[in-house]
């Protein structure tokens, strides 16, 4: 390979060159490429569907409130990914792997056996999660309270809208799969809340989460009815094929990588709430809720190119497994590099918009995107290991950047504040990066590194 080959300055090497090449060599496939795209165009619709009810959250329940809803908002993350035990991810591996090499029966058997595990295990956890709030109830501030009932409501749908994404892209339905979550649910609470409000209804965190849960509902229902509709005709009628245990056993370390994700992108805010008041909370959380719209490229071509990972190493194609990694981490990094640029720039005015108070978490903005652009710069590695069957080992690393950032939190939030939280956040991002190079070159004998990547094109055939 070669190395540095993206650190050239000649006139043909510069930015716009780059997205020119990206342009013309496409992502491999005609299917992956319109895959993309529309995962693209479906994000960036929901990161300013999301943005602008943030927006309308934070100014209708003012910061305490809001930073009371954030809090909570991020249990129910975190516990609506848990609760899908892996299978999402597990999902685009197997119904991939399965449909790629005639074993229709199977691929039907494990869309039947992962709606049941995640809808039972996931309504048990919050029955259970309601009696002990209901039991802990004297020990819990009164303004917590009713937002945190009903994340809990939110829970079981949360987890089973988790599960259909991972099945519909493994059908490639890339539609089905992320505008129901993305465009339809932040449509419908700010819809709802506007509703709410005009209804009387009180702005506190109690009706935000009220109406996250009724928009969430409405989404995954409808959702459901139309991945059940398409998956009559989308596979064969093999022999059905039970494996169970095998299904949970590869995808509980996804479920740990998950619950390792999750503490690396939220531990910050749960540290937070400890140590600061929810006004302090707002603030940060306005900053996460900016920054993570430099994940939309990452988002949008992981999410076509993973069950396509998955079928090459079913097959054996290794030449154009590597090839795929390449140009992803190139479609990943360089527009990435442009939506960061265009978040620094436009960061201070779109904070203002939630409240004259939240520019001073603009620092706090520039700290995240730094982190996040550090972690484009492997690209697609994290799925690519995980769809190869190297998810313990992506695990691992997993874990170690969370250990690093749970250490950082707790030492640097106490002394710093939310830029202590900033940073820790994104020094844990910069670790897990490295993590992925370093396994990407022993396990899978390339680079998925942007800066040692060969020449677009250069060794790319085939």
């Amino acid at each position: 390979m070669a190395s540095g080959s993206h650190t050239a300055s000649n006139g043909d090497d510069g930015p716009f060159a780059r997205l020119r090449k990206l342009a013309a060599d496409g992502l491999g496939g005609a299917d992956i490429n319109r895959s993309a795209i529309i995962a693209l165009a479906i994000r960036i619709a929901a990161a300013g569907l999301g943005f602008a009810a943030h927006v309308v959250l934070a100014r209708a329940l003012g910061a305490s409130e809001y930073g009371i809803y954030s809090y909570v908002w991020v249990w129910v993350t975190i516990g609506g990914f848990l609760a899908s035990l892996g299978l999402s991810e597990a999902a685009v591996r197997f119904i991939a792997e399965y449909r790629d090499t005639g074993r229709g029966g199977t691929a039907r058997s494990f869309v039947k056996t992962s709606i049941a595990i995640v809808g039972t295990l996931s309504s048990a956890i919050a029955a259970a999660g309601a009696v002990v709030l209901y039991l802990a109830a004297d020990h819990i501030p009164q303004a917590y309270f009713i937002p945190a009932l009903l994340a809990l409501a939110c829970l079981p749908v949360f987890a089973l809208q988790d599960l259909l994404e991972g099945h519909a892209l493994a059908f490639s339905w890339t539609g089905l799969a992320h505008v129901p979550p993305y465009v339809v649910r932040q449509t419908l609470i700010i819809l709802f809340l506007l509703a709410a409000l005009t209804a009387a209804f009180p702005p506190t965190a109690a009706t935000a989460m009220g109406v996250v849960f009724a928009a969430g509902l409405a989404a995954t229902l409808a959702q459901l009815i139309i991945y059940l509709r398409r998956l009559r005709s989308a596979l064969g009628h093999e022999a059905p094929g039970r494996h169970t245990r095998h299904w949970l056993t590869t995808a509980f370390p996804m479920m740990m990588t998950n619950a390792f994700q999750l503490v690396l992108t939220f531990s910050d805010i749960i540290v937070l709430g400890l140590f600061v008041d929810p006004h302090t909370v707002a603030l940060y959380f306005a900053a996460t809720r900016l920054s993570s719209q430099v994940t939309a490229v990452q988002f949008s071509v992981t999410s076509a190119v993973a069950q396509r990972m998955a079928g090459l190493g079913a097959t054996g194609n290794r030449q154009a497994l590597t090839s795929l990694i390449h140009r992803s981490t190139r479609w990943i990094f360089w527009p990435t590099l442009g939506v960061t640029l265009g978040v620094v720039a436009l960061g201070w005015p779109l904070l203002w918009l939630f409240g004259p108070d939240f520019t001073a978490a603009y620092p706090v903005l520039l700290i995240l995107a730094a982190g996040l652009l550090a972690r484009a710069a492997t690209g697609g590695a994290e799925d690519a290991l995980k769809m190869l069957g190297h998810e313990r080992s992506e695990f691992r690393a997993k874990a170690l950047s969370t250990i690093i950032n749970l250490v950082l939190n707790f030492g640097l939030i106490p002394w710093f504040g939310i830029y202590g939280a900033a940073i820790a956040t994104a020094t844990s991002m910069l670790a897990y990066a490295v993590s992925l190079e370093l396994l990407t070159r022993r396990l899978m004998g390339t680079s998925s590194f942007i800066a040692t990547l060969p020449g677009a094109g250069e060794a790319e055939k085939g």
